[in-house]
């Protein structure tokens, strides 16, 4: 089994994680998915596929490591944030916001109702994101493959994830 193939299993077993905080300012409200929760979901998963993923500070960053225990194949990077960072606790916000973004991103979790700024506009909804955990991504990726639809068709209503790209050209 990938590297890939795991990483889609975390994702999977992963499925909608609930937002476990919230902040309010005389200016905005908002909820959000804490980092110890994400953790306690994934570290198990970790383990379970054996997949070694590491964040680590780096510079004003973060590098990344994504390693499969088993055909030591590995994903690594950096990501460098695009903020002036003016204090040590400003710095640790941001390695904190890093490192949750990109595991939500890596193994395409879905938190429940986060617009995250997208908000509704003209009274339509947002689109949903095409995630291993979308009730409909099984159907719709048979759907695909069969031919009976494209990708194309299907981002007129969703986000199509690369995830879902991928296993379309697996399964062609």
């Amino acid at each position: 089994m990938s590297l890939f193939e795991k990483i889609l299993l975390v994702s999977e077993e992963a499925g909608i994680i609930s937002l476990d905080g919230k902040v309010t300012t005389a200016k905005m409200s908002y909820s959000y998915l804490g980092l110890p929760k994400l953790l306690s979901i994934l570290k198990p998963l970790y383990a379970k596929h054996r997949i070694y993923v590491a964040c680590i500070p780096y510079g004003t960053g973060l590098y990344y490591i994504v390693k499969d225990l088993d055909s030591k194949e590995s994903l690594e990077g950096e990501i460098t944030p695009l903020v002036k960072i003016d204090t040590l606790q400003h710095q640790g916000g941001i390695y904190t916001y890093l490192t949750r973004q990109f595991l939500l991103k890596l193994f395409n979790i879905e938190t429940e109702e986060d617009d995250d700024g997208q908000g509704v506009t003209n009274g339509s909804k947002p689109k949903e994101s095409l995630s291993p955990s979308h009730p409909k991504y099984k159907e719709l990726l048979a759907d695909v493959v069969s031919g009976k639809t494209t990708i194309e068709a299907l981002e007129t209503e969703y986000i199509v994830l690369p995830v879902f790209r991928g296993m379309v050209a697996k399964q062609q």
